[in-house]
């Protein structure tokens, strides 16, 4: 047990946590920044992974677009899956390769 607990355990007063411990405003407010940022764009994949799961491949490809545009490795992976496989769209190996070339320099394992 850390010392702070077994002062407490023991009857004492809790010590203050060591500095790197605890959070500051400003950390907090920085964390529910990059929250709220993050939560729409997974949100719009989510949305369009639902419409190509349902066969709208034409929806799926609205909502990823934008994502992909801003370099969303998921997106730019998916989008390149429905021209290589020509679903919602005319078969286009070239769009394909571009899509899955952006999502493997965005980090996507699987491109």
């Amino acid at each position: 047990m850390g010392r702070w607990v077994r002062s407490w355990v023991s009857g004492g007063a809790l010590p203050r946590k060591p500095r790197h411990l605890q959070f500051t405003p400003i950390a907090l407010m920085a964390g529910m920044c990059i929250a709220s940022t993050a939560g729409p764009a997974a949100s719009d994949f989510e949305a369009g992974f639902k419409a190509f799961e349902a066969g709208r491949y034409a929806e799926a490809m609205d909502g990823w677009r934008p994502l992909a545009d801003d370099g969303d490795a998921r997106a730019q992976y998916h989008l390149g899956l429905v021209f290589l496989e020509g679903l919602g769209t005319t078969r286009d190996t070239f769009r394909a390769e571009a899509w899955l070339k952006k999502a493997a320099q965005s980090g996507h394992s699987a491109a």
